[in-house]
Formats: structure tokens, C-alpha cells, sequence
């Protein structure tokens, strides 16, 4: 028998371990599009009657989620919609999904008997790679719907191919390669030797192959940086490579995305000496899967996984973690909930995403051609409130840890060569009164007079939303917050606004009241100034989240 994975943690947990818990957001259900290929079992296998609250299903033939085929649910309700039903994954997950993309494995008397809030997702173990079942949806298919596997490597900007080859049209149309690759997978399958994996070595260890790759992907974790000595490799090294991973990969089947970086079975610290893993603990994680997959499919994943993460930490500027947001974890949640409430259905869920830590300060934008900062995780201080405004030392400073980028539809935003990406931080404390104007400003008074004042720092615009700073001082307290919490009072978070101006329009200012932004900009970083509020426009709405470690 082949050893059992490890215990699926699921997308629920996966984010309980990222720090994310208890927030009071209801789930969005999300919508499939049409299935990729056609199942060799009927889908509605026990007809309509087994369709109930409570049934067990497993899904199938998702074109745009992939990753969820073979993933098991629980029907929870029938959704609107002729032929669609809300399918329960995991607490608080749940998708909307098309008759035809599920099939009923156990029906509702004979299922696990949970509530559908409660049912815990499943994932399938693989057992024989290629086989009848799991092996129909292990490798990642063509998206072009013809039905073959996608070639499973990575391109240099960190993402996977999604054809079987350029010719691909879907209409059985393929290059001499990719017919050469189709006959040799084929053959494999059907040879009995192909449904052995892993054999001729017990351990991973004993295959020098596969243990280098197993290396090269703990070096890759780490950045590549093990010239030093060894280094640990702490929780947060293996949370930011399972995000990335599961990012870049998100159409793969989830046993090839990150070997569940995150299990509780992989302890910390993990020590790394002269470029070679020598922790038993990751070669005994690893070896499980090296187990299932075999030594090549093995060596492959670790090559396209560790290709993925040097394409990371090898981008300049922003370091995208989430494109679209397809975690839907807690803050997702909290930053979509709230801008919905706002500014009701402007959410552009496509362009929506995350930011990692950024690999450098100034850039120029690709669309403008424009220096500006990326957004960034990281800690955000000046002295300006610690000397000038008497704040103490351990509340003048932001660790940011996650900033989730709400996209917003906005035809009139322009990304060419004659608008300038700015910034425009706000008093997250007021954000809900935004609903008066919608996305978009209004002109108000300033120091330089009235119009809209913007920034090209992402530093600046977030103490801006962080404390009152002189510039705005009326009635109220100096330095008083203006950071808001989460509903569940673990985090703080800014708002910050992306915003596209036209370059003709902008009127450029030196000097504020900080003067140590430190994010590439000169010491009295730039004010910009538009007079017109229709020569500014609000794209996307950053959301800033850091760990709410005292209350004022």
C-alpha cells in the first residue's frame, strides 16, 4: 500500500495558521465557469433525488478552478440559478457550482452527518498516479479543453505554462513535441511499471536525484541564501512560500502545489548547511510524497516549485502573493465586505490581489512610465511622531503584515503614458462616509489651497491614514488614530487609495509634515496636488492590516 498523506489542512486552516481567525464576515459564494472536459461517469449519478442539504459530492470537470477537482463538499443549498447548488468545503467556504461540475458520492442519510457549516473538505490521496480515479485530475490539464496534460514547468515570471503546446487550439491541433510528450505519458500509463512510484528506493534519501531537488526546493524557501551558515526556517519562511506557491500554482492539483508546507508534522526550525537539506524532519515530510509521486514527477515539482519561488525573490518591485484574491481568507473577506457596503457592486475581483514585502523602493510603473512606490508589507515609522508629536515609541510604528488590494471598476482610470500613479491615504475611521460621494473625490481644503492631495510614496500615504498629523489639526487631538480594527479586534488596519492622474493636471509641492519617509523619496517627500477631482481617479482601495497589539 502506498503511505497516506498527510492530513489535508484545508483552505480553513491554512489561513487559521496564517494569524486570520474569527472574523464575522458571511462567505461569498463563488461562481464556475463551464466544465473542462467530460467526465467518463455520468456526474449525476443517483438522479435528481440524492440532490439534498447534506450530501456528500465530489467535483469535477472546473475549467477555472482546477485546483478543486476531486475536491469532496457537502451540499449545503440550492443556489439561484437553475442547476447550481452552494457546496460547503470547509467553515466559511463555499462555491457555487453547477450540477454537471459535482457528483453525489454519499447521499444526505448516508453522509458524514455534519451540518454543512461545519463539513470539513477532503482531499483525494493519490494513489495510482495515472489510474482510473484520482489519476484522471492529478497533472494539470491543457486550458484549452483538448484534454491533455499541461507541461509541468514554470515560466520565467514564476507562473506555469497553461497549454499543452502554442499550437493548441483545442481542436486537437498540436506541435510534433507535444504529440511526442502525449504517446510517452500514455505508454507510461499503461504500463504496469508506471504504477509503481517511488519503487527501487525506500527513502528519499537514498535517491541522490530527488534528494538534491528536495534541497534545492529548501534552499529556494529560503531565498538561496545559505552561503552564511545554516539558517532556520522559521514558520513565516514556510507561510509566505505556501502563499506564493499556492498562487502561482493554483490550477495544479493541491498535492503538487506545496507539499503542505504548513503541516503541523513539519517542525521549527529547520537547520540548512552547505547548500544540502539535512533536516531528517523535511526529508520525512518530503518523503511521503516522493513515495506517491515517484522520483521523476518528484524531481519535477520541486524543480517548478523552487522555480517559482527564485522568480519571486528575484521581481523588482510590488511582489504579488494573491491574484484575485482566491483565498477568501478573513481580511480578504473583511477588506470586500466593507468596500461592497460602501460603494455597493465596483469590486473587479480579477485585478483584485495582495502585496508581499517589495524587492526595491522607486520603480517605474510599466503602464505610465513613471517613478512611483509599490505597495509593501513591512514596518511604516517616522520620528516626525515621535519627536514632534510625543507619541510613544511603541505606538509610532505599523508592522504591516498584509495588504489586501480591493480593485475597483473604473473606466475613466487610465494606465498610459500621460497619468501618474499616486496615492491618497484616509481616516479608515471614516471610510464608511465615503459612501456619500462613492469612488471618487471631492475637492477640499489644504495647506496649498483646495483640490486633491496625493502622493507618489505608499509610505507617506499610510502614516497620512495612520495618526492626525498637524496639517490636518482643527478641533481634535494631535496624533489622535486614525487607523480603524477588525470586527474580531485582531488587527489594525489603514485605507489607502490607488489613484491615476492626469500628469498635466498635477501640481507638485516639496515639503510636508513628515520628513523621513523612507521609501526611496527624498527626505521632504513630494505633495501632488489636483485641483480637479476628475483629473484623479480611484482604482483600488489597499487595505493595510497590522497586528492590533494595543487599543487607544
Amino acid at each position: 500500500d502506498s503511505p497516506a498523506l498527510p492530513a489535508p489542512r484545508g483552505r480553513a486552516a491554512g489561513v487559521a495558521a496564517m494569524g486570520c481567525a474569527g472574523s464575522s464576515q458571511a462567505a461569498t459564494p463563488r461562481t464556475e465557469a463551464k466544465p473542462e472536459l467530460v467526465s467518463d461517469a455520468d456526474p449525476r449519478a443517483g438522479g435528481d433525488a440524492n440532490l439534498a442539504p447534506g450530501a456528500q459530492v465530489r467535483l469535477i470537470g472546473l475549467r477555472e478552478r482546477p485546483d478543486l477537482n476531486g475536491v469532496e463538499g457537502i451540499l449545503a443549498r440550492p443556489a439561484e440559478g437553475a442547476g447550481r447548488w452552494i457546496v460547503a468545503l470547509a467553515p466559511g467556504d463555499e462555491v457555487s457550482i453547477k450540477t454537471s461540475n459535482f457528483r453525489v458520492i454519499a447521499p444526505a442519510a448516508a453522509a458524514t452527518g455534519l451540518e454543512p457549516s461545519v463539513a470539513k473538505p477532503t482531499r483525494p490521496k493519490l494513489c495510482v498516479l495515472r489510474g482510473k480515479d484520482f489519476g484522471a485530475w492529478a497533472l494539470p490539464r491543457c486550458h484549452s479543453g483538448c484534454g491533455r496534460e499541461a507541461p509541468m514547468v514554470v515560466k520565467s515570471t514564476g507562473y506555469p505554462y497553461e497549454t499543452c503546446c502554442r499550437t493548441c487550439a483545442g481542436d486537437g491541433t498540436h506541435d510534433a513535441r507535444c504529440n511526442s510528450a502525449h504517446e510517452r505519458r500514455s505508454g507510461e500509463a499503461a504500463s504496469p511499471s508506471g504504477a509503481s512510484p517511488g519503487r527501487g528506493h525506500q527513502k528519499l534519501g537514498d535517491d541522490r536525484p530527488a534528494a538534491a531537488g528536495a534541497a534545492a526546493l529548501l534552499n529556494a524557501l529560503l531565498g538561496g541564501a545559505t552561503g552564511g551558515g545554516a539558517r532556520a526556517l522559521s514558520r513565516k519562511d514556510r507561510e509566505l512560500a505556501s502563499r506564493i506557491l499556492n498562487d502561482r500554482l493554483h490550477y495544479w492539483c493541491d498535492v503538487l502545489r506545496s507539499f503542505d508546507l504548513l503541516c503541523g508534522c513539519l517542525p521549527d526550525p529547520l537547520p540548512v548547511g552547505d547548500g544540502y537539506a539535512d533536516s531528517a524532519a523535511w526529508l520525512a515530510h518530503l518523503g511521503v510524497y516522493y513515495a506517491e509521486l515517484g522520483s521523476a514527477l518528484f524531481c519535477q515539482v520541486c524543480a517548478a516549485q523552487a522555480s517559482v519561488l527564485h522568480s519571486f525573490w528575484r521581481q523588482r518591485g510590488a511582489r504579488i502573493l494573491d491574484r484575485g484574491l482566491k483565498a477568501n481568507d478573513d481580511l480578504q473577506m473583511h477588506a470586500l465586505a466593507l468596500v461592497k457596503k460602501v460603494w455597493g457592486d465596483v469590486i473587479d475581483r480579477k485585478f483584485s490581489q495582495e502585496y508581499g514585502d517589495r524587492a526595491a523602493t522607486k520603480i517605474v510603473h510599466s503602464g505610465t512610465h513613471t517613478e512611483y512606490t509599490p505597495p509593501s508589507c513591512g514596518p511604516i515609522s517616522s520620528t516626525y511622531w515621535t519627536q514632534d508629536m510625543g507619541v510613544p515609541a511603541d505606538r509610532a510604528t505599523m508592522d504591516i503584515e498584509r495588504v489586501v488590494r480591493v480593485s475597483l471598476v473604473n473606466s475613466d482610470a487610465k494606465f498610459d503614458d500621460s497619468h501618474i500613479p499616486l496615492y491618497h491615504g484616509i481616516a479608515a475611521t471614516d471610510f464608511e462616509g465615503w459612501a456619500k460621494s462613492g469612488a471618487k473625490f471631492m475637492a477640499y481644503a489644504g495647506k496649498f489651497g483646495d483640490g486633491v492631495y496625493l502622493t507618489p510614496s505608499f509610505q507617506m500615504a499610510c502614516m497620512y491614514g495612520f495618526r492626525q498629523p498637524r496639517t490636518f489639526a482643527t478641533t481634535t487631538a494631535l496624533a489622535a488614530p486614525r487607523f480603524a480594527f477588525t470586527p474580531d479586534g485582531l488587527w489594525n488596519y489603514v485605507v489607502v487609495f490607488q489613484v491615476m492622474a492626469r500628469a498635466s493636471a498635477v501640481e507638485r509641492f516639496a515639503g510636508t509634515a513628515f520628513t523621513d519617509a523612507g521609501d526611496g523619496w527624498n527626505l521632504e517627500a513630494q505633495i501632488s496636488i489636483v485641483r480637479d477631482p476628475a483629473d484623479a481617479q480611484i482604482y483600488g482601495a489597499l487595505f493595510c492590516y497590522f497586528p492590533r497589539t494595543y487599543t487607544e
